[in-house]
Order: C-alpha cells, then sequence, then structure tokens
C-alpha cells in the first residue's frame, strides 16, 4: 500500500475515534454522497506492489462501513438517488457503487449487503465479464510484484526503458510508471505496450493465472443473475475495454458506451441507463 493510502486510512481511522463523521452527518443531514468501492476481499495483508493504491477494501472493514452507514446514514439506490426520491431530510444519503465487476463484489460485498439489507450499484467493464479479459491494471500488479527478475529492458517505441527490481522500492517505481504510461499512451496500443513489458517481467499466462484467484476473476452471469433477482443490486456500464475514454477517438468511444450498455443488458435482463467513468 502506498504511504498516502496508509496516511489517509490512519487519518479516517483518528476521525472515527474523534466521531468527526458522525458530527458530519448530523450538520450535514440531507445531502447526498456516493461512495465508489472496487474489489472487497477476503484478505487482509498483500505482497508486492498489489493494492499499493489501496483501492481494495478488505471484506472485515468494508464489513465496518456498512455497520455504521447502516446506522447513522440513509443508503439509497443510484436509480432513487437520479429521480430525487426516497431522500432522507434528517440524514445523509448514501449511495454505493462498484467498479469493474469483480467476482468478489458477489462472494463478498454483495452477501454483507444482503445481510444488512442495502442497495447498490455495479458498474461492469463488460470485457472482463463476458469475454473475461483480465483488467489491465490487474496484470500490471500481477506482473510486477511477481516477477523473477533483477532487471529488465526493453523497447517501446523508440526509446529504451531499464529498470531494476531488486527492492520493492523499485518495483513500486517500474509499477507506478506502467499505471501512468497505461492511462497515456494511444489506448489501442495499450494491448501491445503491456505484452511487451509482460514478456520482459518474465511471467507465463498471465491470463490463465489471474482468472484462477477470485481477487482478479469477474462475476458469473449466473451470479448477476442472482444479484439482480434480490432487488438490492442495479447494474450500470463501465465502458468495454476499460479504456482511459478521453483518449479514444469519438467513433471507438461510442462503440465502447453502445456495446457495454448492450453486454449490460444482455447479463441482467434489465435497460441499462447509467454508466460510470
Amino acid at each position: 500500500m502506498s504511504m498516502r493510502a496508509r496516511i489517509l486510512r490512519t487519518l479516517f481511522r483518528i476521525s472515527y475515534s474523534f466521531r468527526i463523521p458522525l458530527l458530519s452527518d448530523v450538520f450535514q443531514k440531507g445531502r447526498v454522497k456516493i461512495l465508489m468501492y472496487h474489489g472487497i476481499p477476503t484478505r487482509e495483508h498483500f505482497k508486492g506492489v498489489a493494492n499499493f493504491n489501496g483501492y481494495n477494501i478488505p471484506e472485515r472493514e468494508f464489513e465496518q462501513h456498512l455497520i455504521y452507514l447502516k446506522k447513522r446514514c440513509h443508503v439509497i439506490s443510484l436509480s432513487d438517488m437520479l429521480a430525487e426520491r426516497n431522500w432522507s431530510k434528517t440524514k445523509t444519503n448514501i449511495v454505493l457503487t462498484f467498479d469493474d465487476g469483480y467476482e468478489n463484489n458477489y462472494s463478498n460485498a454483495f452477501r454483507l449487503l444482503t445481510r444488512y439489507e442495502l442497495p447498490a450499484t455495479f458498474a461492469l467493464a463488460t470485457a472482463f465479464v463476458c469475454q473475461r479479459e483480465p483488467l489491465w491494471n490487474d496484470i500490471v500488479e500481477y506482473a510486477v510484484t511477481n516477477s523473477l527478475k533483477s532487471r529488465i529492458r526493453f523497447q517501446w517505441d523508440d526509446d529504451y526503458y531499464e529498470w531494476a527490481l531488486t527492492s520493492l522500492a523499485r518495483r513500486v517505481q517500474l509499477y507506478q510508471w506502467l499505471m501512468q504510461k497505461c492511462l497515456q499512451v494511444d489506448q489501442t496500443r495499450r494491448g501491445a505496450l503491456l505484452d511487451t513489458v509482460v514478456q520482459e517481467l518474465g511471467v507465463p499466462d498471465i491470463p490463465g493465472v489471474l482468472l484462477q484467484y477470485e481477487d482478479y476473476r469477474p462475476l458469473t452471469r449466473r451470479q448477476i443473475k442472482e444479484m439482480v433477482a434480490s432487488g438490492l443490486a442495479e447494474f450500470a456500464s463501465h465502458s468495454l475495454h476499460h479504456y482511459a475514454l478521453p483518449r479514444l477517438e469519438t467513433k471507438l468511444r461510442s462503440h465502447e458506451f453502445l456495446e457495454s450498455k448492450s453486454q449490460v443488458e444482455a447479463l441482467t435482463g434489465m435497460p441499462c441507463t447509467n454508466f460510470t467513468v
């Protein structure tokens, strides 16, 4: 986990000790907050650069969030928020959202949401869910963490890059550079960049390996159907390939929107009217 994520987590814990969130909810009642989650893993400890930015919240910690929200706030669906219905005037209104479509959104998050009877919206990157294509950020995370090499050197366009992997700090530097580069590069070439770096890192069969782990696997159709049937889960589009959409040409961006919308509707049997970036 990054130093920034550690500091923020520490500050949040201190704030709860002094009841600052409760005071905020009391004095700013009636407003709406949208909380965005990603994965909800069972494990609490991560190796290498895994969960370096703290995007994934361990199941036990997530349950504490829900306990607080159930007691102190008013959790509503995204649809209710957009339609301005079922809002509380005396409590903070909370909308829970989950990006990407990880399997642990079902096995951990949805199980807890059902226990506490709280609604949520799950935004699916549909190539991940429908074609089971691992997310690019997970490929970066896994490859950098699990490479056995002490040094790599590769060419991208006309430039050569060389990285030492002799310490966690060095791996973090490579990880951060790759994450940034994958967002900045022409998105239609992102896969080629990943292939180049992963090949040099020497980590074989990443797609097959990633899908063996719950923290990297996507939701299944059966799980999504069960979630829809509960009445607690809504589904939205989170694009097709999880591209950095502002860097796409208009035609390709439209394809990402329309195809992902169509696939979400096929998965859920419901209209898909919302998109999250």
